[in-house]
């Protein structure tokens, strides 16, 4: 099973998936280590940024953030940068190897698969791979 399953799955449903994380934004590594450095807001938000950015093109609300996370939880910084600067459009996923995969919505307090939070939230079926 392909790791980035989940993001072929949502490519193939329809939905634009652009990577967006500090890590893929700055591919100079000095970069990403200015920015820890820095202690600034301005850093903190950057190298918290979500890991994708999605949208479902047919929708005006389709759009929203993916986080991998393996708790399902951010770090402390991480937490206080998402809710000052981030809306609830933000799904934290276990990992990109299914699209069956646990995840929640940032302020959601359940936990269910990939699968059931986009259907759900989005009222659209998704084509597995």
């Amino acid at each position: 099973m392909p790791v980035d399953e989940l993001l072929n799955t949502l490519s193939q449903s329809g939905f634009s998936v652009t990577a967006s994380g500090a890590k893929s934004t700055f591919k100079d590594k000095a970069v990403i280590e200015m920015l820890t450095r820095s202690k600034s807001a301005v850093g903190e938000l950057l190298l918290s940024f979500p890991d994708y950015f999605i949208i479902l093109p047919k929708m005006t609300q389709g759009m929203f953030f993916l986080k991998v996370s393996a708790s399902l939880a951010l770090k402390d910084n991480e937490a206080v940068c998402y809710a000052k600067y981030y809306p609830d459009d933000v799904l934290l996923v276990r990992d990109l190897t299914s699209i069956d995969t646990e995840a929640r919505w940032l302020k959601g307090k359940r936990n269910n698969s990939v699968r059931r939070c986009i259907e759900e939230r989005f009222k659209v079926k998704l084509t597995r791979v």
